[in-house]
């Protein structure tokens, strides 16, 4: 891997470990998942990695959609830097199913916390949501929304899982969420 490839990699990793270890993300000693399967994004931007059995489809405005099981992971890519506040706003009401389906009263577990790292500014922000219908089977979910904004780019990584998988520190959920966004490599 290129020297740049292991820097954004663990420029990434390092801003898991650190956002991650809050407790609306801490999880308890759940082993991760194998990461067996890289997928790149067609523009060669940025890749990611899954753990067997995860699809992974297009999905519109140049993102791509990863799911295993009731757990997903969304990245909506753009090139050219947008507007990081906009940005995000827009991908945290980017739910499983239209907004006008979901309750209006989310709970947040924090929002528009915000940093640096590398050469990208970063905002995140993670809620629970209840939809009128079961989307993938589940009415509730948790969802984690982080924007990362520079180096001529625009990017939104939302983690869906349902809410009972993620309280349960059984299930993994957090685990496989955490790893799957943490695998994420910036190739420009």
């Amino acid at each position: 891997m290129p020297a740049k490839g292991r820097q954004v990699r663990t420029a990434v990793s390092f801003l898991l470990v650190a956002v991650f270890s809050c407790p609306a993300w801490a999880g308890g000693k759940t082993a991760v998942p194998e990461l067996t399967l890289e997928h790149q994004h067609p523009s060669g931007s940025f890749s990611f990695r899954t753990p067997e059995g995860w699809k992974v489809q297009p999905i519109t405005n140049d993102g791509l959609e990863a799911w295993g099981g009731a757990l997903g992971v969304r990245f909506r890519f753009e090139l050219g830097e947008q507007g990081i506040d906009s940005w995000h706003a827009n991908c945290i009401d980017d739910g499983l199913a239209p907004l006008p389906q979901a309750d209006p009263g989310r709970k947040f577990d924090y929002e528009y916390v915000g940093g640096l790292f590398i050469d990208r500014r970063m905002l995140d922000t993670a809620h629970n949501t209840r939809y009128d219908a079961a989307v993938h089977g589940h009415r509730d979910w948790h969802q984690r929304t982080l924007t990362l904004v520079g180096a001529g780019q625009t990017m939104c990584i939302i983690a869906y899982a349902p809410q009972g998988a993620w309280r349960s520190r059984k299930s993994g959920a957090k685990a496989t969420l955490d790893a799957v966004v943490g695998s994420v490599t910036f190739h420009r």
